[in-house]
């Protein structure tokens, strides 16, 4: 998750300044181009980086004792899926912010927290393994995420 943290925040931030100024001064195009760039950067950094976060948890062990993790490189993988879906929903939640469409980001945040809630209630009432657990999760998440996304999006298709 760090680096869906630390690149999606950095990303965010950078895109949000851009698209604000762009906002005020009604030059909805260039948040178009901003937003498309926006989406092929961060493309390019998960068809990249996320292979080379994969060899670095697999071969990590090589290096460094992880006797005492050995769980966390399981559950780390199946994660990434979910930490992908972060890195875009992180930037692209502020369209909502800059066109003032916050009963949508509202509305995406709502449903992000019910789909986390229901992964949780179901894995406890089946007494779900953990290791399926977080793939449940991660992939639901991956889900909602990008169709919060996608709804993110619609805002600026509206615009004209």
């Amino acid at each position: 998750m760090l680096p869906s943290i630390v690149i999606g925040s950095v990303a965010s931030s950078i895109y949000r300044a851009k698209i604000a100024k762009l906002y005020f001064d009604n030059n909805i195009d260039d948040i178009k181009i901003q937003t498309k760039k926006l989406f092929l950067i961060l493309t390019l950094l998960t068809v990249f980086c996320f292979p080379i976060l994969i060899l670095v948890i697999k071969y990590i062990p090589l290096v460094i004792d992880m006797s005492k993790w050995k769980g966390v490189f399981t559950v780390a993988v199946f994660l990434i899926p979910f930490a992908i879906s972060q890195l875009f929903f992180q930037p692209f939640s502020n369209l909502a912010l800059v066109f003032k469409k916050n009963k949508t980001l509202l509305s995406q945040n709502i449903l992000q927290l019910m789909a986390t809630v229901l992964v949780y209630v179901i894995a406890f009432i089946f007494k779900i393994e953990f290791n399926i657990f977080v793939v449940i999760f991660s992939a639901t998440l991956f889900i909602v995420s990008f169709y919060s996304c996608y709804k993110f999006y619609k805002i600026l298709k509206a615009e004209k």
